[in-house]
């Protein structure tokens, strides 16, 4: 196939070339959504959407030689959708496999005072990958094994990342001093919710430790999902690419999140999140890890928002290239920190 008489066709309105392509793209994308999502429905519905975001976005690529990179980031973003909309629980062990080579990169390092970590028999084992804040980024996830037998890690060392990209000859390195922050082991169990008639936010758990935050919440619908309002559900566009060209709506709640403040009104970055899907009167539950708090906050607030989209399904980003949040403050829920709550 001619690729690039094929995306110039599609680009100009050519439907039947741009199935062709989707088609000769399929084991790719599948491969791509299969190693972030478990099931092959929620890979389907990933790269439906990816399909339908890249068939009317087809403009805005200006260099069709990075087609296939382009489109396998719009369905890593959608795959990153599904896993925070439908909310499905991955066990932790499932993530643990070998680094892909399919984001841009040939090979990934750690450096702790001058020693690989990342080597054979190494102490850290390699989580997973999710996208980053835009385009350009992703999260690479990484876990220290507790079996290792090796020393804990030092209060302070010298850190070096060292990235060997596809295409490019030289490395990056980027290196810097790690401090171990004064932030000791805590569990709050506040149990506090806010609500209104249609959703229910509760945060029931928060596990702070100096390498981590895990707080774990749930959203529950209040009522059926043809009885949320606007405010927070919407219709989404979907596309069929098998057999006759077809468009078709259904009704989804809109992609609920919160982000974390300190008592000086710092937000911690989110490292990963599960969940399960919203069902009426069935607390869904999210386990989100985030990064730890610089220093031991004296009181925590919690602001849902939703990531608004454009009417055919495009994320609104902001002046800093990231995805805008519309905030809900009727959920807001601000608790307060004791003095002693040290857990194991």
């Amino acid at each position: 196939m001619n690729l690039e008489l094929k995306l110039h066709q599609a680009r100009h309105g050519d439907r039947k070339a741009f199935v062709a392509l989707m088609k000769h793209m399929e084991s790719d994308m599948y491969g791509m959504a299969r190693s972030i999502l478990r099931s092959n429905e929620d890979c389907a519905d990933a790269m439906q959407e990816a399909m339908l975001k890249a068939y009317k976005s087809l403009g805005e690529l200006r260099e069709p030689r990075y087609f296939k990179t382009w489109l396998l980031r719009i369905l890593i973003n959608e795959c990153h959708l599904i896993l925070r909309k439908q909310k499905r629980v991955v066990p932790v062990a499932e993530f643990i496999r070998e680094p892909s080579t399919s984001g841009g990169y040939e090979k990934i390092d750690l450096f702790i005072n001058g020693k690989s970590m990342l080597s054979q028999n190494g102490v850290f084992s390699y989580l997973g990958e999710s996208p980053g804040r835009d385009s350009n980024s992703m999260l690479i996830s990484y876990m220290r094994d507790p079996a290792s037998g090796l020393p804990a890690l030092p209060e302070q060392f010298d850190l070096k990342v060292y990235a060997k990209l596809k295409g490019v000859t030289k490395p990056f390195e980027l290196k810097t001093i790690v401090y171990k922050t004064k932030l000791d082991n805590k569990v709050l169990k506040p149990q506090i919710s806010k609500a209104n008639t249609y959703l229910k936010f509760t945060v029931n758990r928060v596990e702070m430790t100096p390498v981590t935050t895990k707080i774990l919440t749930t959203f529950t619908m209040l009522v059926d999902l043809k009885d949320m309002p606007d405010d927070y559900a919407e219709e989404r566009k979907y596309i069929s690419t098998e057999g006759p060209h077809k468009n078709y709506t259904k009704k989804v709640v809109k992609s609920l999140d919160y982000a974390v403040f300190d008592d000086q009104g710092r937000e911690l970055e989110m490292l990963r999140g599960t969940g399960k899907t919203l069902s009426k009167n069935q607390p869904g539950q999210m386990v989100m890890l985030f990064t730890p708090f610089v220093d031991p906050p004296k009181k925590i607030t919690f602001k849902p928002f939703i990531h608004p989209l454009t009417p055919d399904g495009r994320a609104i980003l902001d002046a800093n290239g990231h995805w805008s949040r519309q905030y809900l403050p009727e959920f807001e829920i601000t608790i307060d920190v004791p003095k002693n709550t040290n857990h194991k």
